[in-house]
């Protein structure tokens, strides 16, 4: 590859509370391999049909694949040498969640990855905390719509998990009381493992760090969260859209994913919280450049 010569690939992630998508390009002559290019997002709740109904409806499905086909014209027209698209908790919930996937592969003639929780899991442990001073001993978690992630590593010692515990199941009530439970069983069994922080990605976290004015990279503490929780869910929505600045799609959404945050730190006695910029998109891209890495020398 000459020096002036790099590659772009991108993903996109079907997720319950929108649709992501990431474009990124690929230059093993730069420090840093992969630099995002392109991000967008479009807010389609798929949880919002899933969690009522039990199945995506003809409607949702018709939006859904309108915007996914402009999405793939786009990177069509962009020379992208690879495109990874992944469809996560809503899609596995869904009774059609599965046919819906395969028509997209079908019609749009892209490969669709409907992921397991666990290997939605296992993708936390590319995140990159080096930013993060001196954080050695964390777990990561990834609070998405329908279901929160767990990844832990320290030592030799690793593991993962996925709960359906998600901020827009949480909102429609739809929370059962074997996944907090599944969820307590994982936090006992890392107990020895003694994490001293909590590393979050997704919309949630990151708006909760940036509502508190954190510098980007350091901590919201225990108290400093308790009180933060305690003003979104004294506010009404409308309140928190103006006195938050948060959008539609997080206003909503952003009280019941502090429940989760709120039972992770209660039980772990982690009293630190920090949010990443970081994506189970840019995961997907990494993992693809690990795996392919001499194509691109």
């Amino acid at each position: 590859m000459k020096k002036s010569e790099f590659h772009r690939i991108a993903t996109i992630d079907i997720g319950t509370n929108g649709i992501k998508f990431k474009q990124y390009r690929i230059d093993v002559n730069k420090k840093s391999k992969i630099q995002q290019d392109t991000f967008s997002r479009v807010n389609i709740r798929l949880g919002e049909d899933v969690f009522n109904y039990g199945l995506i409806s003809e409607n949702t499905q018709k939006k859904l694949f309108k915007e996914l086909s402009k999405l793939i014209e786009s990177v069509k027209k962009r020379n992208i040498k690879w495109i990874g698209i992944c469809a996560t908790s809503a899609m596995r919930s869904a009774e059609n969640g599965k046919d819906i996937c395969e028509r997209l592969a079908s019609e749009l003639n892209v490969d669709v990855r409907l992921l397991s929780g666990n290997e939605e899991a296992y993708f936390l442990k590319y995140l990159n905390t080096k930013k993060i001073v001196d954080l050695d001993n964390y777990l990561s978690i990834d609070i998405g719509g329908g279901s929160t992630e767990l990844h832990i590593k320290h030592g030799d010692e690793e593991y993962l998990q996925s709960v359906d515990l998600g901020a827009v199941r949480l909102l429609q009530q739809k929370d059962l009381k074997e996944e907090w439970d599944k969820l307590d069983d994982f936090l006992n069994k890392i107990g020895y493992l003694k994490a001293e922080a909590l590393v979050g990605i997704g919309g949630n976290i990151r708006s909760l760090l940036e509502i508190s004015g954190k510098d980007k990279f350091t901590s919201l503490g225990y108290e400093e969260f308790i009180i933060l929780q305690k003003k979104l869910e004294n506010n009404s929505l409308d309140d928190r859209k103006k006195l938050f600045n948060l959008g539609d799609h997080r206003a909503d959404v952003i009280v019941p994913a502090t429940k989760i945050i709120e039972r992770i730190l209660n039980k772990t006695g982690i009293k630190d919280l920090y949010a990443l910029n970081w994506s189970l998109c840019d995961a997907i891209a990494f993992d693809y450049y690990l795996k392919n890495e001499e194509a691109f020398v």
